[in-house]
């Protein structure tokens, strides 16, 4: 007999005051993990990979999750997921381009999903903004990172 197994991501949220509450993230494949998160005062936005493919889920204040609208992009196990950069309650991310060796992806949230673009070369370590700029820091620390100014 043949057994199946699955991992499912899965959240806490809370604080040490109030405790803790597991929520699990939604999801339909075989293998999913959480690998970084980034929250606003309405919600959390949590990055991960669900068997081979990007996946971004949303967390509200009452602790429903829920599974984000995204264009199929391949994760592998050794990416690092930067987390995301929240902007007036949506999600911007910059990732790993496994179709294009040495560039990123950039991933801007709109009303019902993600719009695709080119992000800057370099294998993404993360990203900032002040006001109008989003700042990426890409590159590993030798022979020296790099920081990329993006305006929206």
């Amino acid at each position: 007999k043949r057994q199946v197994f699955l991992e499912q991501a899965i959240a806490f949220v809370g604080s040490p005051a109030s405790g803790w509450q597991r929520i699990d993230l939604p999801g339909s494949g075989r293998f999913a993990r959480a690998a970084a998160v980034t929250c606003d005062p309405q919600a959390c936005t949590i990055v991960g990979r669900e068997d081979d493919q990007l996946i971004v889920w949303r967390v509200d204040g009452s602790g429903t999750a829920r599974r984000l609208t995204m264009p199929s992009l391949h994760v592998s196990e050794r990416d690092r997921l930067a987390p995301p950069l929240l902007r007036d309650g949506r999600a911007l991310l910059v990732l790993d381009d496994h179709r294009n060796p040495g560039a990123t992806v950039m991933l801007s949230e709109l009303g019902g999903g993600f719009a695709l673009g080119q992000g800057p070369p370099g294998p993404v370590a993360g990203l900032a903004s002040m006001g109008s700029t989003v700042l990426v820091l890409t590159g590993p620390a030798d022979p020296m990172p790099r920081i990329w100014s993006l305006q929206l």
